[in-house]
């Protein structure tokens, strides 16, 4: 499945650091505490979270994508991006999947 907000942002770890497309150049230095890689901004992530974006706070709730991209790599994982629909489709848009403990 995929993951909430929350898990995602816990999974990412505290350093605010930057992927291969920026900073960090090498795998290594994308590596969160406890070993997932690619967290920093190589493609933003679906969550399975829907909200209201703190900017509009009085929009509709939307889908949200964790994480930064290739295509602005400086802002780094603790960023989020608020979608029109779970339709749209992008090439700095993708997905890591949860598998719970057991399954």
């Amino acid at each position: 499945r995929l993951p909430s907000l929350k898990e995602w942002t816990a999974a990412s770890g505290t350093t605010d650091s930057v992927s291969g497309w920026g900073k960090a150049s090498a795998p290594e230095k994308d590596r969160t505490a406890s070993g997932l890689i690619g967290m920093s901004g190589n493609v933003r992530e679906w969550t399975r979270d829907s909200g209201a974006n703190p900017a509009a706070p009085l929009a509709s709730a939307k889908p949200v994508a964790a994480g930064a991209s290739f295509r602005d790599p400086a802002i780094g994982h603790k960023t989020r991006t608020w979608l029109d629909s779970r339709s749209v489709r992008a090439d700095d848009l993708g997905f890591r999947v949860l598998f719970e403990k057991g399954e």
